[in-house]
């Protein structure tokens, strides 16, 4: 998890586009996380004034727009497995 410091800190964090920006929505008394659009990440950039990032949760840095908060996260690398070979006693319809 990253964390910003300060306003300007959040602002280059926001502008890196190796970084993925969370949205955490609480509603129906369950949690739901989403990756934020490249538009949203603008508007979130052009409120920047209006973002309040002191909030701690799970050892993570959120910051909140209004009703909503938002963590940044590195954008994980999946290693991904191919198999080559073709699997033995497998049955063909």
């Amino acid at each position: 998890m990253l964390e910003a410091k300060n306003r300007r800190q959040l602002k280059k964090l926001l502008e890196d586009k190796t970084l993925r920006v969370i949205e955490r929505n609480i509603s129906d008394n369950s949690t739901y996380f989403k990756e934020v659009s490249d538009d949203f990440r603008k508007f979130l950039i052009s409120q920047i004034k209006g973002l309040d990032i002191t909030y701690y949760e799970n050892g993570k840095q959120h910051f909140k727009h209004g009703y909503t908060y938002y963590y940044i996260e590195e954008k994980a690398n999946i290693p991904v497995k191919v198999e080559t070979a073709i699997p033995e006693n497998v049955t063909w319809n």
